[in-house]
């Protein structure tokens, strides 16, 4: 009996420090994020006399820059701080954005970046740092890549991220990154992150969740009546 009392102590140990994390974590999860994380980028009526490329020279364009001819699964006429944009959806593949004045493809660069979320956070005299980021981080944990990132300085703590002029910039500040960090123990992310096979990470998950089931066994055997667990064998 002393040494069921002493597995299921020590059992219960290590398989319930995990199980502590996830539901601490999953508590924090459903707790309302007070932090925003995404900035709107506000839709802008059309200037019907600065567009002189049509969808057809547009798909033509976005074709050529590809190298090859593609089926588009829809074409959209955007207003961007930049000006009027064709967004081109290709059936398969990111979209490709092409200047409805000019009929060139758009590309992201740290200047219009910047110009993006100056406008959508209303702060166009404020001095900030923009830079480029190939890799994703706590700050930006997903997303496409590569983006910007702009911090003002009077608040360098918060971030703004932005890879395109028609899509929102999310935004990241102190709260916001310790909320996802606290919340990625939920999915067991630094446990893929330690240990990137994906079978030892399966492997791992399992046993613990073998521990705990023998965990559970055991507390269930010794709350039974004193007879009833001499019944048992062994």
């Amino acid at each position: 009996m002393k040494n069921i009392y002493r597995w299921h102590k020590w059992i219960g140990v290590i398989a319930g420090t995990p199980l502590l994390i996830w539901l601490v974590s999953g508590i924090v999860l459903t707790l309302p994020n007070w932090s925003d994380t995404t900035v709107g980028n506000p839709a802008q009526p059309i200037d019907p006399t600065s567009v002189s490329v049509t969808p057809a020279h547009a798909l033509s364009a976005a074709a050529q820059d590809t190298g090859q001819p593609f089926e588009a699964k829809y074409i959209k006429l955007l207003q961007t701080v930049a000006g009027p944009v064709y967004e081109i959806a290709p059936l398969r593949g990111r979209a490709h954005l092409i200047d409805a004045a000019t009929g060139q493809t758009v590309t992201m660069d740290a200047g219009m970046a910047e110009l993006i979320i100056r406008h959508a956070t209303g702060r166009p005299d404020v001095p900030a740092q923009v830079r480029k980021a190939t890799k994703h981080t706590l700050a930006y944990p997903f997303g496409p890549l590569p983006t910007y990132r702009l911090a003002f300085d009077d608040d360098p703590s918060t971030y703004y991220f932005t890879h395109s002029p028609i899509h929102r910039i999310r935004r990241s500040d102190r709260l916001g990154r310790a909320n996802f960090l606290i919340g990625s123990f939920h999915t067991f992310e630094p446990l893929r992150v330690a240990v990137r096979n994906v079978h030892y990470v399966h492997i791992v998950m399992i046993s613990f969740a073998l521990l705990g089931t023998f965990s559970v066994l055991t507390g269930f055997y010794m709350a039974l009546p004193t007879r009833r667990r001499n019944k048992i064998p062994g």
